[in-house]
């Protein structure tokens, strides 16, 4: 395995995303050739070769030579054009190669960000005139601006979590007291504490134990959770999916920033849980605005696209609606603004939740639209830049078994 910084370092690489970025890198190989080595195309058919060291002199079966360093522009691309019979590259002096397997070059080479210029599905949109796609936007935006959309309610039972929270001595007696009035709730609470996650050798058999063991902001995440899970009840297919995708990657993206946030110094796991769960909770009112417009409905890719344009502006009226902190509502806000920064000193869960967004593909999560890992401000500001990408995306891999087990628990 070769380190990830070599690809980077390369053109053809730096925009892809950070799975295939590892994948290439155990498929890589680096190698050295003294001066006056030859290389054969023909031999090399089943790898890309770039040029990381040196110079060489790269001549076609017609006897055409052309000669470049590896500190060029030339260099930024593979060394043979094409890899066909004839085709030759001498080393001028010692020159260092890297080998990438075909396969696994041609699997993600065409699969790289567009910069985040394109929604998820405008390729089956193509029929749908733009205006009238902008206009159905502008007006659904306007509609919530407006509050000619009455935004959901909180349910019950996570308004009595989220009042008892801000009272100052708050006993875990009485969220207990609280918790046990709902049996569903109650039922979540016991599963979560004795997961994977958070399971330590003791058995929890009481709520209280539970919240002594979880954390508060924790349970405050699963009490939504699952009041989340019957806030919206859509009779539409479509609807259906819709709000189960959406619930699922909440869940999801939760439980990876409690993962990540373990090892990272300053941040809080619980608080984490909750800033990942909370990240798309935009998504809820939008689904409710759907059955108003048959547009939404009878397409899904006009559906997706206007919950990726709104739902960061609808999420934070929505959070903010219910009384949450400012903190929470800049995650649905920036949420996929991948170019956050901080403004203050304070732990940075926007720029968590974003890492665990990039992260989510490796533990059943669909593929993110967004920038390499390594392109965004909170990889350097949460200090993994200097962690290995391959022994960080390793570890979580590890984890994958806890993560699913979770999610089970909490979309029952």
């Amino acid at each position: 395995m070769i380190s990830v910084r070599i690809l980077l370092s390369l053109a053809n690489f730096s925009s892809l995303g950070d799975i295939g970025l590892v994948d290439l890198t155990t498929h890589s190989d680096i190698l050295e050739f003294k001066s006056g080595k030859t290389l054969d195309a023909k031999k090399y058919q089943a790898k890309i070769i770039y040029l990381l060291s040196g110079t060489v002199e790269v001549t076609d079966p017609e006897n055409n030579v052309e000669t470049f360093q590896s500190d060029t522009p030339r260099a930024q691309k593979p060394v043979f054009r094409l890899r066909l019979p004839g085709y030759k590259a001498k080393c001028k002096c010692a020159c260092t190669a890297l080998f990438i397997d075909e396969k696994i070059y041609d699997k993600y080479i065409n699969d790289a960000w567009d910069g985040g210029g394109s929604t998820i599905l405008n390729r089956l949109q193509d029929e749908i005139p733009k205006n009238a796609d902008d206009k159905l936007m502008a007006d659904i935006e306007k509609k919530f601006l407006h509050d000619e959309i009455k935004l959901p309610s909180l349910p019950e039972m996570a308004i009595h979590i989220q009042s008892a929270l801000t009272e100052e001595g708050l006993s875990l007696s009485k969220i207990a007291g609280i918790i046990q009035s709902d049996p569903a709730i109650s039922t979540r609470v016991i599963q979560v504490a004795n997961s994977p996650i958070f399971r330590g050798s003791q058995n929890i058999t009481s709520i209280k134990n539970a919240i002594a063991k979880i954390g508060l902001d924790a349970i405050h995440a699963i009490v939504i959770s699952v009041a989340l899970r019957g806030l919206f009840k859509p009779d539409s297919v479509l609807l259906k999916k819709a709000m189960a995708q959406y619930y699922e990657n909440s869940i999801r993206t939760g439980i990876i920033a409690y993962v990540l946030a373990r090892n990272i110094p300053g941040y809080e796991r619980d608080r984490a849980f909750l800033s990942g769960l909370l990240h798309d909770i935009g998504v809820i009112p939008l689904l409710f605005v759907a059955d108003i417009y048959p547009e939404l409905t009878h397409q899904a890719g006009n559906l997706e696209s206007t919950i990726e344009k709104l739902k960061g502006k609808v999420g934070s009226m929505l959070l903010e609606h219910w009384d949450f902190d400012e903190g929470l509502c800049d995650i649905a806000a920036h949420a996929y603004d991948w170019q956050w920064q901080s403004t203050d000193n304070s732990p940075d869960y926007v720029g968590l939740v974003q890492i665990a967004l990039l992260h989510s593909p490796l533990v059943g999560g669909k593929k993110i639209k967004g920038p390499p890992l390594c392109d965004i401000p909170a990889f350097k500001n949460l200090g993994l830049d200097k962690i290995n990408p391959a022994d960080d995306l390793q570890q979580l891999k590890e984890v994958t078994k806890r993560v699913t087990e979770m999610i089970k628990i909490l979309c029952l």
